[in-house]
């Protein structure tokens, strides 16, 4: 919802983009090259960054963790990539980086693949007791994707031999018998089938809720400094979200988006991506905080987040918010709670009672879908996460009513 609100501020500050600009702004943007770049190739190939003024280019790297320092520093303005502990750990350091907007979310259609001669035993998530499996290692998304799978049906990263290896290494190790499985991205996990594993079932089948694959991140001090260049991005890389989605539904563009794929992506096999499930990502670039907060606080358990962060910090809600206001009252922060006492003074959250922010919602979700929760106790945790909903969408409601009329 609040993600919904600050794209359509972008649209409206900048409905101006449809003429060509002659002026190029060049932005370097990190990513580990995958199909996950869609959105970004879309907008390059359909020329929308140009049409905005925008001189874009794709800098490949190895992982994740490579582009991190460098956004850190501001030696590239934007990366593309998951949530990690890494990450995580960085924003918590106070490292200025944000995540502004959806690169990918579930239905993603990663797999758990197997080899072939153990799926031949394993009939439900329990068989995969006692067998090894690999990840991209700690902190990163694959550990959490893996650990959604095992918690189904109660197990644990102690009832499996867990083993660290990158991911094209992953493939090769299954088909050789290394290992007896991990959780692929596509194309990797086509890749894997191909080569004679078995696909047993996808995270996002067994999840509890929908959760964010991977975003777009912004150097936090570039941004502020650059909140032209930011809004033109953010309208171009929107159309080129909703040009991949397009694809990614069979559209009758797909076959285009193919051809630009194997142009910008190492995999180079069209049947690949004619027979690959390709992640979903939203229209709007609407981003899912619960999803965010719920990766944090899994890798929080497990020792690889030294600290736990508010939302607020990790997530760049109102890019257009900072641009254009501010309040001696907001004290340099941005949250929507420091904005709404200067726009909405009758509104408050401090008579909610338990949930007040959504760290308090994540907790009480938690506790509602746990087994142990009573069912009064379950209710009493709805009627308190629908009052704070109820308050946030008044919130919002009025927060738009202003600055439409502002």
């Amino acid at each position: 919802m609040i993600r919904t609100f600050g794209f359509h501020a972008v649209f409206a500050l900048t409905a101006a983009l449809s003429a060509p600009a002659f002026a190029q702004t060049k932005l370097v943007i990190g990513s580990v090259p995958t199909i996950g770049d869609g959105p970004i190739i879309c907008a390059m190939e359909r020329g929308y960054f140009k049409e905005a003024g925008l001189d874009v280019s794709i800098e490949p790297f190895r992982s994740g963790a490579d582009m991190v320092p460098l956004i850190a520093r501001g030696d590239i303005q934007l990366m593309g990539g998951g949530m990690s502990a890494a990450l995580f750990n960085a924003i918590g350091d106070g490292m200025p980086i944000r995540y502004f907007a959806n690169r990918a979310r579930t239905p993603a259609y990663h797999s758990l693949v197997l080899r072939k001669e153990v799926a031949a035993r394993v009939k439900s998530v329990k068989d995969l007791k006692g067998l090894t499996l690999a990840y991209t290692g700690a902190g990163s998304q694959t550990e959490y994707e893996t650990s959604k799978i095992l918690e189904s049906a109660g197990l644990t990263f102690d009832d499996i031999d867990l083993k660290s290896l990158g991911m094209p290494e992953t493939v090769l190790a299954i088909v050789n018998g290394a290992i007896d499985g991990a959780v692929l991205v596509p194309p990797l996990d086509e890749n894997a089938v191909r080569a004679g594993g078995v696909r047993f079932i996808d995270p996002d089948s067994v999840a509890n809720m929908p959760f964010e694959i991977s975003g777009m991140f912004h150097n936090l001090d570039w941004a502020a400094k650059n909140r032209d260049t930011l809004e033109k991005f953010s309208l171009a890389y929107i159309r080129g979200a909703r040009c991949y989605l397009e694809a990614v539904r069979h559209g009758p563009n797909r076959d285009e988006v193919i051809d630009q794929l194997i142009k910008h992506t190492p995999v180079k096999d069209r049947s690949i991506y004619e027979n690959t499930r390709w992640a979903e990502v939203d229209p709007n670039g609407a981003i899912l905080p619960a999803s965010i907060m719920d990766m944090q606080n899994f890798f929080a358990k497990r020792g690889e987040v030294k600290q736990v962060v508010p939302i607020d910090r990790i997530v760049d809600l109102f890019p257009p918010i900072r641009a254009d206001y501010y309040h001696p009252e907001m004290r340099g922060s941005w949250s929507i709670k420091a904005v709404v006492p200067t726009v909405a003074p009758d509104l408050a959250y401090d008579d909610l009672d338990e949930v007040r922010d959504g760290t308090g919602a994540q907790a009480a979700f938690d506790e509602a879908i746990s087994g142990t929760t009573t069912a009064e106790r379950r209710e009493e945790l709805r009627r308190k996460m629908l009052a704070y909903c109820e308050r946030d969408t008044e919130v919002m409601v009025r927060l738009v009513e202003y600055f439409e009329g502002a």
